[in-house]
């Protein structure tokens, strides 16, 4: 059996001449991935940076410099806590690090088969495959893991679990539930309950069996570090320019939530919030991203939903000294920090470490009252303060990110009583599309035709609540109608974050069962001649009304082409049919059908009678189809096209693919031997699929070079080349062709 892979985390500070390593700490991890919003979990309850390429890439797009790290971690605190030698702690502190491996304080329960960590399926996955070859994961499944839907709570695809004692004698239990329907599907679920086993190591013996955990709160972290297009106009991957802000610290807020979105930075010559990629506009990161609490308890004896939870929320530095240490080196001094964070954030009364000024908070007139009647704790929102860059904030400083810090509590949680909390991960953007108009206006400078008022006080008005910074120095921010409007297209991400979220909030009013499309069909894709045929299975008889097939161009999600200026990778639907129907011939005859040498992926979804149809990150293909030719008998008929090949011409020739030249019209099996202008061998292609098609293309993995290569790695001049063709028979031809660079 292979085992679950094992990660090791290095984490090294680097002071003048000298590398000290800081932690070390091993997992293993499950991917959540059947919805927009991707990323993976650990067994240790952490969740580990959500590579662009798998993540964000499917939320948003999969940007050459796009990247958006997130890390996040966990400590609960107590008061009078004694350990099982009699000792008494005025504070214990536990929980998992920053980005969520092991650590001494912390062991895996595996469950009753042995295993650490389990990820459950609601149906079998379906397969993908594309000209006979299997070209998808399957999630993917692995050993470990089974299709169960009666583990899996409510409708959810997909639920990662597992189980961590500390040593403080509390037990942590983790589900993570995931949706692919389209409501749900921009979030991840994290439901924890919280049990006082007195449990503190890994062995199943309690080493405190009567213990009360006193003054407890529960302290989460997270951080969001924006990248960006920084080499392009000059700003360096240390100039952080993320906002942080937060929601439902006031009495008549519908949500509680935190979240961070990219912002102007004081660097750039011009105004790039959103971050447009310079030479086509393209907006680059729109998103809002961030973590919204949908349920914690008022008390052990009152476990409905407390809305005064979180009583604290705040952001700062992601360079605070305790989250970089180990737990059995954190000092006392460090623990009564910690525990002053948990009980009234980074208030203007603490100073500690190397930030001293303190922050300010929100006004206590506006803020959430606890059920007996004492203040709650938030500094002030971001969105609300009167600053124009995070530079100008006095605690932020170069080189570091900021983290937000969320604390709930205080409870009593007597032995074997429990506490449980629900919160999700969440994602909100304009589309792709709407980032490549919008950004390519703005670039023309023609954006504020794209909002309705024209008039620029009355934008700078609508942003106030969206984006503090136009109201107050527009100016310095977005100096024009142009700039305006292209933020104002970005700001509508927050409206689709909170959406998002409010469908996450609904998931818990309705105990997770929510309206579900049918299980994704298993798709067969097959490059023909004057088609390309699409097969697929029947996956739940009596429940499909319809099927839709979609098409993509050039890549499997929207993808910005740097080189062309091209977004590639639009999905569109080109046929519906009926549910007795499980092949599609898309075929060059058909309206919008498909066009010679270009690649194409598809997917199915299957959809139900209200309209509820299977996601797309369930079926799609990851590789490419494409049209071929029938092979043909006369080789007098044998054509290369381009020809000539001009590298110039290549950006309008196939979207999304690599620079090629064809051969149509070739016998099914043949040599092709192609020759310079002085009669050297640089290139033999041995055709054998029996089509009538054949490419000179670039080595595979190396799809952004401009030209072909030839046999010995070369690229070839300009010149006229001819290619010799011929058949196991003997038969043979010479074609004449040009490449022009």
């Amino acid at each position: 059996m292979r085992r679950n892979k094992s990660f090791w985390i290095f984490k090294f500070l680097l002071m003048g001449m000298f590398v000290i390593p800081v932690l070390v700490y091993s997992y293993n991890q499950k991917d959540i991935n059947v919805g927009r919003y991707q990323t993976f979990v650990t067994d240790f309850t952490g969740m580990g940076q959500p590579p662009c390429w798998d993540c964000l890439g499917n939320y948003y797009y999969d940007g050459f410099y796009n990247n958006l790290i997130g890390y996040s971690g966990w400590w609960v605190g107590v008061r009078n806590w004694e350990d099982a030698g009699g000792d008494n702690h005025s504070i214990k502190i536990t929980g998992a690090p920053h980005g969520g491996g092991q650590t001494p304080e912390s062991w895996v329960v595996p469950d009753e088969n042995g295993y650490p960590m389990r990820k459950y399926l609601a149906y079998e996955a379906p397969t993908v495959e594309v000209d006979g070859l299997t070209v998808s994961r399957r999630f993917p499944l692995d050993e470990w893991d089974e299709v169960n839907p009666d583990a899996i709570p409510g409708t959810a695809d997909m639920m990662v679990e597992s189980t961590i004692n500390t040593d403080m004698g509390l037990t942590l239990h983790q589900r993570v539930l995931a949706w692919s329907a389209s409501q749900y599907d921009d979030f991840a679920v994290y439901d924890w309950t919280f049990v006082n086993t007195g449990n503190t190591d890994a062995d199943p013996e309690q080493e405190l069996p009567s213990q009360t955990l006193e003054d407890l709160y529960i302290l989460r972290s997270t951080e969001w570090s924006f990248g960006h297009w920084g080499h392009m106009y000059g700003i360096t991957d240390w100039e952080r320019y993320n906002w942080h802000s937060a929601y439902g610290e006031r009495p008549d807020d519908s949500l509680r939530m935190v979240y961070a979105y990219s912002a102007r930075t004081e660097a750039s010559s011009y105004d790039n919030f959103g971050d447009p990629e310079v030479e086509t506009g393209f907006i680059a990161q729109p998103w809002y991203i961030g973590e919204v609490y949908l349920h914690a308890p008022k008390s052990v004896d009152d476990p409905v939903d407390d809305p005064t939870q979180p009583q604290m929320t705040s952001v700062y530095s992601s360079e605070e000294q305790w989250i970089k240490k180990d737990l059995p080196s954190l000092t006392q001094e460090d623990r009564n920090h910690i525990y002053n964070i948990m009980e009234e954030g980074f208030s203007t009364a603490f100073t500690f470490y190397q930030h001293g000024s303190g922050l300010p908070s929100m006004d206590g007139s506006v803020i959430q009252q606890t059920s007996q009647g004492e203040p709650t704790h938030h500094y002030k929102r971001m969105d609300e303060m009167d600053t124009r860059w995070n530079a100008d904030i006095d605690w932020i400083e170069r080189r570091q990110d900021m983290m937000d810090y969320t604390s709930f509590g205080p409870y009593t949680l007597p032995h074997g009583d429990t506490l449980r909390f629900v919160f999700a991960q969440v994602a909100g953007s304009i589309s792709p599309q709407k980032g490549m108009e919008v950004g390519r206006k703005w670039r023309e400078g023609t954006a504020g035709e794209t909002w309705p008022t024209k008039d620029s006080l009355q934008i700078a008005t609508e942003l106030v609540d969206q984006y503090p910074a136009f109201a107050r120095y527009p100016n310095d921010i977005a100096p024009n109608l142009n700039d305006m409007a292209k933020d104002l297209w970005v700001t509508t991400s927050k409206d689709s974050l909170f959406r998002n979220a409010s469908n996450a909030k609904s998931l818990i009013e309705q105990n997770y069962n929510v309206p579900v499309p049918p299980p994704p069909p298993s798709v067969g894709i097959t490059s023909q001649g004057r088609q390309i045929l699409i097969e697929w299975s029947d996956p739940a008889p009596g429940k499909v009304d319809h099927y839709k097939i979609y098409r993509a161009l050039g890549n499997y999600y929207p993808r910005l082409d740097i080189e062309r200026g091209q977004l590639i990778g639009s999905w569109e639907a080109i046929a519906t049919v009926g549910s007795n129907v499980t092949q599609y011939e898309d075929q060059v005859e058909n309206d919008n059908g498909p066009s010679r040498g270009q690649d194409y992926y598809y997917y199915v979804a299957a959809v139900d009678a209200q309209g509820n149809e299977s996601a797309r990150y369930l079926n799609r293909t990851t590789q490419p189809a494409s049209l071929l030719r029938e092979p043909a008998d006369d080789l007098s008929n044998i054509r290369v096209v381009p020809n000539p090949y001009h590298a110039k011409a290549r950006d309008f020739l196939y979207q999304g693919a690599e620079a090629k030249i064809n051969f149509f019209n070739l016998p099914p099996v043949c040599t092709i031997k192609i020759y310079n202008e002085t009669g050297d061998l640089i290139k033999t292609i041995e055709h054998t699929n029996r089509s009538g098609d054949e490419a000179w293309a670039n080595p595979a993995g190396e799809s952004t070079h401009k030209y072909m290569r030839t046999e010995s790695g070369q690229i070839p001049v300009s010149g006229i080349y001819i290619a010799h063709i011929e058949t196991p028979e003997g038969k043979s031809t010479n074609v004449k062709f040009i490449i022009i660079r």
